[in-house]
């Protein structure tokens, strides 16, 4: 299973649960097959990641499975709950004039009514209080990447760097 999570290698296992293992699903930006942008995120991302650490941890240590994830995890008596709170991005910002002039830029480039601008610097873009197809974020991505003149690198960019306004000035302002 995965979870939203600004660290890219934690992992979590409990051999109690019916779900055993919890890592990052955050979607990163990447070139399909067909070379278009695209994020690759989710279960399936979580999977590979595990996956990947698990498999690089027996090769350099010469170690079976059980104990390269014993190795890898950093917590392992949890619950669904836990998920919860860890991983949930508080989204308690501060807003200045230029965070205000960007949260109009995004609502314009989106177009979004009305009702979508309400409150639009308190809400996450993503995961979607407000529902944006990917396709409208890889755009918007492309746009301020030319706007603010910073290359987006593909498999860096994660797309938590769009769940709020302040995370979009942040990235593309080039403050961390």
């Amino acid at each position: 299973r995965g979870a939203f999570n600004g660290e890219p290698y934690k992992i979590w296992y409990n051999a109690k649960n019916e779900i055993q293992c919890v890592s990052n699903l955050t979607p990163v930006l990447v070139s399909n097959i067909d070379c278009k942008k695209t994020f690759f995120g989710g279960n399936s991302k979580a999977t590979a990641l595990v996956s990947g650490l698990l498999a690089k941890a027996m090769y350099t240590m010469q170690i079976d499975g059980e104990n390269a994830l014993k190795s890898l995890v950093i917590k392992t008596d949890w619950c669904e709950d836990d998920i919860q709170k860890e991983f949930t991005v508080q989204n308690k910002e501060k807003v200045g004039v230029e965070l205000l002039a960007l949260s109009e830029q995004v609502c314009d480039f989106l177009k979004f009514n009305k009702k979508q601008r309400e409150n639009i610097l308190e809400r996450t873009l993503f995961p979607p209080s407000i529902y944006i197809e990917k396709e409208q974020f890889i755009c918007l991505i492309e746009y301020l990447s030319a706007f603010y003149h910073k290359e987006v690198i593909l498999g860096q960019f994660e797309i938590s760097n769009l769940s709020t306004i302040s995370s979009i000035y942040r990235y593309f302002k080039g403050e961390k």
